[in-house]
């Protein structure tokens, strides 16, 4: 990685920008995410699951070639040397803060990467943690509450199969139904079938959908490709990129409901930080995601229907690795309690074991996989986030009308002050072109 000298501190129409001595310098240093460099070879990824699958070995290896030592050497340098010269330069209290916060986290996830090459969890947890927090125990209880009902469901219902029934009892066996949560239940939300949702489209027919949405939002810039390299549609905020699986097909719902999620408000407010007085608001203030996710998949609910609070997956699978029940697990436990899961939610055993595979492999990634305890947090912004923003809007809170200002958290007190002490708010979107 050479250093870009004559990217740093560009003219930006006649500096309106309040970051803009430091901006340039954090997004070509820090303009980065740890979990694209927690990719492997898919081949190998491949043999290791079937390995693990026929039992013949205990946990998965995973291997991330995408770390480069020298890389991670050189980012660590410019950060810090970054953090010294803001603190002794800058004027503005708020910026030199607000910098500050996004720093400490920026070096934060290179150490973390640091600690996957050494193969040292214990480090991993402690930044992953530092970074991403860790499950809410609150959230947890309402996710086992929600779950032993839906197991008492499937052990009670007379075309459950004997090993649907087995496979319930074993996860209601871990579910305290007497554990006090404060999380109301979610209330259920129809689809919105304006279009066929019966209707298949293509990788192709998505890839023509999103570059039309972008164009009607007037956000430039961004790039959509078909990529038969990826398992997921994914979007690099960084780089301004979107990847759709070759083979990907999607009905007409899923399509208007990836729509909103990702260009409506993804790009949408990458697109409306570039555009305020605080340029980081576009690369992201410090630890953001949650506020970004509850919102994407709450406008994604509001299209598609939702009968529950989103991203039950990633937060289920990080509680169990963390053991809030009292015992923490690794790779092959939490697998084993995820097959049974989706067995009896009425998948067939090779079904199950593919979902429980890929859920473990995104809450693992990043560690040795053996480690009971050690997992790759990231995930749990989607529920703790959901929640978190159907719960300001079910308060009618008036933080809301600035939702689509750039990528903070709404439900991040640090970052209300922020937008506060600066001055943003919703009026302030135009603010580039005034």
């Amino acid at each position: 990685m050479s250093s870009p000298e004559s990217t740093f501190y560009p003219e930006k129409q006649g500096g309106i920008y309040v970051d803009e001595k430091w901006y340039d310098r954090l997004e070509f240093v820090g303009g980065f995410q740890p979990y694209t460099y927690f990719d492997d070879d898919p081949q190998k990824r491949e043999d290791q699951k079937n390995l693990f699958l026929r039992g013949e070995i205990e946990n998965p290896h995973l291997d991330y070639p995408k770390i480069n030592p020298n890389e991670l050497d050189y980012r660590e340098k410019e950060l810090v040397e970054l953090k010294r010269d803001i603190l002794h330069e800058e004027k503005n209290d708020v910026v030199r803060q607000m910098y500050r916060w996004k720093i400490n986290e920026k070096i934060a996830e290179v150490r973390m990467m640091r600690a996957t090459l050494d193969g040292d969890d214990k480090k991993f947890d402690h930044y992953s943690s530092f970074v991403y927090g860790v499950p809410e125990q609150n959230i947890h209880n309402y996710t086992l509450w929600q779950t032993a009902k839906k197991m008492c469901d499937t052990i009670s219902s007379e075309k459950s199969t004997d090993e649907q029934k087995d496979s319930a009892q074993k996860i209601l066996d871990l579910c305290d139904t007497e554990t006090e949560t404060t999380i109301p239940p979610h209330e259920k939300v129809e689809p919105i079938r304006f279009i066929s949702s019966q209707e298949q489209y293509t990788a192709e027919n998505i890839q023509e959908a999103f570059e039309n949405a972008l164009l009607s939002q007037n956000i430039s810039g961004w790039h959509v490709a078909i990529d038969d390299h990826v398992k997921a549609i994914s979007v690099s905020q960084d780089d301004k990129k979107i990847k759709i699986p070759q083979k990907r097909t999607v009905s007409g719902l899923k399509l208007q409901g990836l729509i909103a999620h990702e260009i409506f408000i993804h790009a949408q407010r990458r697109a409306a930080g570039d555009r305020t007085k605080i340029h980081l608001l576009g690369l992201g203030l410090d630890r953001y995601t949650k506020g970004e996710e509850g919102i994407a998949t709450y406008q994604e609910g509001q299209i598609m229907g939702e009968e529950d609070y989103a991203g039950f997956g990633g937060h289920f699978t990080a509680a169990l690795a963390k053991g809030l029940d009292g015992k923490k697990r690794d790779f092959r436990a939490v697998f084993d309690i995820l097959k049974n899961y989706y067995i009896a939610n009425g998948k067939d055993a090779k079904k199950s074991e593919s979902l429980a595979w890929n859920l473990c492999v995104r809450t693992f990634r990043g560690t040795t996989c053996s480690t009971p305890g050690t997992c790759f947090t990231k995930d749990i912004a989607y529920r703790e986030g959901n929640i978190g923003i159907h719960t300001l809007i079910k308060n009618d809170d008036p933080e809301q009308a600035r939702f689509l200002v750039g990528k903070y958290d709404p439900t991040n007190q640090r970052h209300i002050w922020i937008l506060d002490q600066l001055n943003i708010t919703e009026k302030d979107l135009d603010f580039l072109e005034k």
